[in-house]
């Protein structure tokens, strides 16, 4: 039931047009590139085979396309990062040239690309826990049309979730969409 306006005393009370019925599901279409998944939502995913080359993997809390999951997404040697999805090189700590390039370290168990800020190009900032280079650390870093830090990848998006849309709208790849 939907509460349109109280008059007087009295609600006025109208039946909602949707009332219990979920998004999407038999009859009822999300959008493309959207699906529906099990609970009924629209979503960017539900399984790895609604993600693309550059993002292969569903994370399946988010229902987003990430970079990599486990075994999905990176090529040898590299391997998905335990703690975000993005894909890093492993390496054994201690032991000389495990990691290429300038930085040369090993930091947890994987190849760091950077140590401080100066390591990144300007406008980067270095992720000391994960040692790469990315966009932004928090939302503070990013500009308004794109408010929000995705954590996992570093990169400032327009929302991390359907919650940051206006009302109706879902979060697909970063950018607020209509899912129907």
């Amino acid at each position: 039931m939907l509460v349109l306006c109280g008059c007087g005393p009295v609600p006025v009370v109208f039946p909602a047009d949707d009332a219990g019925t979920p998004p999407c599901g038999p009859g009822r279409a999300c959008a493309s590139p959207f699906v529906c998944d099990v609970s009924g939502a629209c979503v960017e995913c539900a399984t790895d085979a609604n993600c693309g080359a550059a993002t292969p993997a569903c994370d399946s809390v988010t229902k987003r396309c990430v970079p990599c999951r486990g075994a999905v997404g990176c090529s040898a040697p590299y391997v998905c990062s335990p703690s975000a999805p993005f894909c890093v090189l492993p390496c054994i700590e201690g032991s000389s040239g495990a990691c290429p390039g300038f930085i040369e370290s090993c930091r947890a168990g994987v190849c760091a690309s950077c140590n401080e800020a100066d390591d990144c190009a300007a406008g980067m900032f270095c992720d000391l826990p994960h040692g790469r280079c990315v966009a932004c650390l928090s939302d503070a870093n990013c500009a308004s049309a794109t408010p929000r830090c995705h954590q996992g990848t570093g990169v400032c998006e327009a929302c991390l979730s359907s919650a940051d849309c206006p009302a109706g709208g879902a979060c697909f790849q970063g950018s607020c969409r209509s899912p129907y």
